[in-house]
């Protein structure tokens, strides 16, 4: 019994979770990125146990700024007797730069092994794959926000050569009317970025649903979404 409670609440948190995912954010398929689920406290937890970890990834500096100045004054200065022999004063400077070296390789060695973005975040990730649950109500969810039909997305848009080229994925956005696009591949779109090559507009989107690729040689015109070959 308890299995099933536990087995139901897990669904309803996945169903909920989904949705925000799904439903509120827009979702590109062609897109492999991770989600991780995590609450607040987790969170604070695991940055405040890597704060003063992340933090002597540059605590170097204070032991080099110190070396660097004993080292000056160690070859710019006389030492003469004040309150102290001159021999003390530079054993002092001397024994002053040791210790600092040692500090700074200490420090050195730290910043070494300080944890790095990559593993706070590697942390905050659970152990093992996407729970199953949270899996297919995300499939269940994707469907409601991809693939609404008769619309036109234009994901990408790039003028130009391999050499040069100009994003002019705004450019075309504002140009639909109505989920149609009708567009000719011309310096016009917004200015020439390889000059005296022939260029070409490529264009990603997504048309209920589904994502495609146009390729249009410069001055010749197309259309989308693509009329599909009658017969």
């Amino acid at each position: 019994m308890s299995n099933n409670a536990a087995r139901n609440g897990s669904e309803i948190i996945a169903d909920s979770v989904a949705k925000h995912i799904a439903r509120d954010s827009k979702v590109y398929l062609n897109l492999g990125q991770d989600t991780i689920v995590i609450t607040e406290d987790k969170v604070r937890l695991c940055l405040l146990s890597h704060l003063k970890k992340a933090e002597s990834k540059y605590s170097w500096a204070a032991p080099l700024g110190i070396l660097v100045a004993v080292i000056l004054t160690l070859a710019t200065s006389d030492f003469h007797d004040f309150f102290l022999k001159a021999d003390v004063w530079l054993a002092i400077f001397v024994l002053l730069g040791v210790g600092a070296l040692v500090w700074l390789i200490c420090a050195l060695r730290r910043a070494r092994v300080a944890p790095t973005l990559d593993t706070i975040v590697a942390e905050m990730k659970p152990e093992g794959q996407r729970p199953p649950a949270l899996a297919a109500a995300i499939a269940r969810a994707r469907p409601a926000v991809v693939g609404k039909p008769g619309v036109l997305e234009i994901v990408k848009a790039i003028y130009g050569t391999d050499a040069k080229s100009l994003d002019v994925t705004e450019h075309l956005r504002r140009k639909v009317s109505d989920n149609k696009l009708t567009i000719t591949a011309s310096n016009k779109i917004a200015g020439d970025p390889h000059r005296n090559v022939v260029k070409e507009l490529r264009i990603s989107y997504r048309y209920d649903g589904k994502d495609g690729l146009i390729v249009i040689p410069e001055e010749e015109t197309a259309s989308l979404p693509e009329q599909k070959a009658a017969g």
